[in-house]
């Protein structure tokens, strides 16, 4: 087994029990029959069965060559194949333990964040999915102790039940627009409506999560 072999079996080991927790069949290095002919020049480390959204999961190096274009023309390719979405896994050293966040913290980042969202959407998108990430984490502890790809946030979410069929399609739509920014592209301008609604949609959430923790606390 060559090295990048063995990183990228690492760093699958280190996902797949949360993969299957959520339902999903994993199939490393897929070939034949696995692979669907549109994925097949790009040659995925895994791709995820078994549920929707199937998933092509990418392995990335530091100092791999041509990784981000690579990574652009798989988004272009899956943006014409709905129930398909990519994961990007970046191997190195092993990510820091993140503290848990508290639901007095939670609220209040989500009151600053109302407070941005008339002003600076493109802000308001990022820390609104940083709380997101953070309040998951609260949510499924056991299913998140590696670090969260945006669209791996929602599959969980809608997976375990937290958010309904109709919040998980927002959600994803705007993994998109997060995405995009994260990578650059500051053309993109959130729709503040649909802003308000992912707010909501987060607000019920914490909402949610508040009246369990005495319920817990009795246990």
């Amino acid at each position: 087994m060559t090295e990048r072999q063995h990183t990228n079996h690492a760093v699958l080991d280190s996902h797949e029990p949360s993969w299957v927790a959520q339902g999903y069949r994993v199939i490393r290095e897929p070939s034949g029959s696995y692979l669907p002919k549109f994925l097949e020049l790009f040659k995925p480390d895994a791709i995820l069965l078994g549920r929707t959204p199937k998933i092509v999961v990418e392995v990335v190096r530091k100092g791999q060559p041509n990784v981000e274009r690579k990574i652009r023309l798989l988004n272009e390719t899956l943006s014409n194949h709905q129930d398909w979405r990519l994961e990007v896994l970046y191997a190195g050293s092993e990510p820091e333990q993140l503290p848990a966040v508290t639901t007095v913290r939670l609220k209040e980042q989500l009151a600053e964040i109302r407070k941005l969202l008339p002003l600076e959407q493109r802000g308001s998108l990022l820390l609104l999915w940083a709380t997101l990430e953070a309040l998951t984490r609260r949510l499924q502890p056991d299913q998140t102790q590696h670090p969260l790809t945006p669209g791996s946030v929602v599959e969980l979410l809608a997976g375990e039940g937290f958010v309904t069929p109709s919040e998980a399609r927002q959600l994803r739509e705007a993994v998109k627009w997060r995405n995009r920014l994260a990578h650059g592209d500051l053309e993109i301008t959130p729709v503040g409506e649909s802003l308000s609604d992912l707010v909501t949609i987060v607000e019920r959430l914490v909402s949610d999560l508040e009246r369990e923790e005495p319920a817990q606390l009795n246990h």
